[in-house]
């Protein structure tokens, strides 16, 4: 039903001679463009894509130095109280020794 309605793209006027039907050919252009659209958009898209990856991978990189500098900072921390307990300790024997702890 649709083959009997629908028309050619070319339709014959004379023996031998042909007339393009601009309605159709207008439609096979719209399609060339939005394709072409399309495969632009698909490729700004992956450009973006690929950019967003790059900056995850730097931040993956800067989560584990994180990790690293805070793991260094705890035991720096505990060094820390280690030496002033120390400290603490020689104080109070240098005190008692001088008879300021009696």
């Amino acid at each position: 039903m649709v083959a009997e309605t629908a028309q050619p793209i070319m339709s014959e006027l004379r023996r031998g001679e042909r007339r393009i039907e601009w309605g159709a050919a207008a439609l096979l252009f719209a399609l060339l463009v939005q394709t072409a659209g399309i495969v632009w958009w698909g490729a700004r898209i992956d450009t973006r894509v690929s950019q967003v990856e790059q900056k995850l991978g730097a931040s993956a990189s800067a989560g584990e130095t994180i990790a690293r500098l805070d793991e260094r900072t705890t035991s720096m921390l505990t060094t820390l109280d280690r030496i002033d307990r120390r400290l603490t300790a020689t104080e109070e024997r240098q005190a008692a020794r001088e008879g300021y702890g009696r």
